[in-house]
């Protein structure tokens, strides 16, 4: 072999070897810093898993806080709605307009239903006078009105006895005085008494009308002031009281034209006291109240109580059955049913309480204890409602006839 190609074949084997080293040394070399690598990884990576845990608690807390701001305000706008709806309800509550207007319809119709169902009961010629008071209470017991339908309707005459109470039938028939019920659901609020009143600078004392039967008198032809029963409810109970004082039959009626012959009849039974406080009647026959009104506001009027007899009937106020509430309505009766409070409404208006232990004449100068007031007895308002229609007929042809 020649001495060349020894020294090729050399430095072949030479440069393999040396590759063989240098990859087995870069193998070592690669080997060293992928453990050092990973070494260096096992190091970090604690350090790095807090960072990210901290990251990952911070953006949580920070969605958490964000999500509470957003519930806060939530609940707070839905709050500030709720006292606000509640503020307008409280206040709704406590104003009389908004009362009425949410009554007024209602209780309009409710009474015009029953009027209408009544009349048509009082026009059926089938039915027995009895029947019809019957069939009538039937009616009105069921009854109902209000925003739940709860609101009704109840019948007692001017005695006062109950005559129909549609939730406590025990009541049904029971003398009612007291002017309360035994079970505390309603109380009497005012009592209202057919007078006389006179004008004293027209009329001197021992001159003023002292009995229904004083106006019988020509010496009053056109001048004692009363109201067309058509026109009101209290005059209409008026005209009926003087029709039962004298036994309701023809006499009664023949009485009762002369009343009407002799009076100045007026179509609003305000003009009667406004007219005789002004002078320009020298008596009529009106309200208590509305005497007074005028007496202790200084006017020249003298109140004088039918001495043969007149008709007091009350006026009630009760708490509505299942009402929302009911707390609140009783303490609201209580407060309008103690003496402090009815003592500053006869006072202030004039009205008598439905209370026998006031000294109303220290309140309201010659207001005398309804005990004192000679009331009519027998006076039987089921007959003359029933009746009503036919007795306004006849105090038409009346008018006609005498005016």
């Amino acid at each position: 072999m020649r001495i060349n190609t020894k020294i090729m074949l050399l430095f072949v084997v030479g440069l393999l070897l040396t590759s063989v080293v240098i990859g087995v040394l870069a193998v070592g070399q690669l080997n060293r810093s992928g453990k050092m690598a990973i070494a260096k990884i096992e190091e970090l990576l604690p350090e790095y898993l807090e960072r990210i845990d901290a990251d990952g608690n911070s953006q949580l807390e920070a969605f958490r806080e964000e999500l509470l701001l957003r519930k806060k305000e939530y609940l707070k706008s839905q709050v500030q709605t709720t006292i606000g709806v509640l503020e307008k309800a409280y206040q709704d509550a406590h104003n009389p307009e908004k009362l009425m207007a949410l009554y007024k319809d209602q209780l309009h119709n409710a009474v015009n239903t029953a009027y209408s169902a009544i009349v048509a009961i009082e026009q059926d010629e089938s039915l027995s006078l009895e029947e019809k008071k019957q069939k009538a209470a039937a009616m009105i017991k069921a009854l109902r009105y209000g925003p739940d339908n709860k609101d009704y309707f109840w019948i007692n005459d001017l005695h006062p006895n109950m005559v129909m109470h549609p939730y406590k039938p025990k009541l049904d028939g029971q003398d009612l005085s007291d002017f309360k019920d035994p079970n505390g659901f309603w109380t009497g609020q005012m009592v209202h008494v057919m007078v006389f009143v006179y004008n004293t600078k027209l009329v001197p004392a021992p001159e003023a009308p002292k009995s229904w039967n004083d106006f019988l008198d020509p010496k009053w032809q056109d001048r004692v002031a009363f109201c067309n029963p058509n026109n009101s409810g209290s005059a209409f109970t008026q005209f009926t009281l003087m029709l039962d004082l004298w036994g309701a039959g023809d006499e009664a009626w023949k009485k009762a034209q002369t009343v009407l012959k002799h009076a100045k009849i007026t179509q609003q039974s305000s003009l009667v006291y406004k007219g005789v406080a002004q002078g320009e009647f020298p008596a009529g026959i009106t309200m208590e109240y509305a005497g007074y009104r005028y007496k202790v506001g200084g006017a020249p009027v003298e109140v004088v109580y039918p001495s043969d007899g007149t008709v007091a009937y009350t006026e009630g106020a009760a708490i509505i059955k299942d009402c929302q509430n009911l707390e609140n309505a009783k303490k609201f009766m209580d407060w309008a049913s103690s003496l402090e409070a009815r003592k500053k409404i006869v006072k202030e208006f004039m009205r008598r309480p439905a209370r026998s232990d006031i000294d109303f004449n220290a309140l309201v100068p010659g207001m005398i204890p309804l005990a004192k007031v000679n009331q009519l007895k027998g006076y039987d308002k089921a007959r003359w409602t029933a009746e009503r229609k036919e007795v306004l007929n006849k105090v038409k042809d009346i008018l006609l006839r005498v005016k």
